[in-house]
């Protein structure tokens, strides 16, 4: 297990995981184990996990799904484009 870095608790009720990541590139890249890692904490509570990635190259946030990943040679990649594009915020 990886435990995110918080579990946020929304007015409404809702609750989820985020873990929060820094780029410096226009891409963001994970090992496969440590998005399964996080996602098996989020399981094991019950919870969705997010991840917030904070984009320096354009000074933005986005706030995305682990399932906006994609799967390239034995780790998952997303590009700042397609994070942009399918952001929750």
């Amino acid at each position: 297990f990886s435990i995110p870095d918080y579990r946020v608790f929304l007015r409404s009720g809702e609750v989820f995981l985020v873990e929060v990541k820094n780029e410096t590139k226009k891409k963001i890249t994970f090992k496969k184990d440590y998005l399964k890692r996080l996602q098996a904490y989020s399981d094991l509570n019950q919870l969705p996990l997010k991840i917030a990635i904070y984009w320096q190259t354009a000074g933005v946030w986005t706030f995305n799904d682990p399932s906006n990943f994609e799967e390239r040679n034995g780790k998952w990649f997303m590009p700042i484009d397609i994070a942009m594009a399918k952001s929750e915020i």
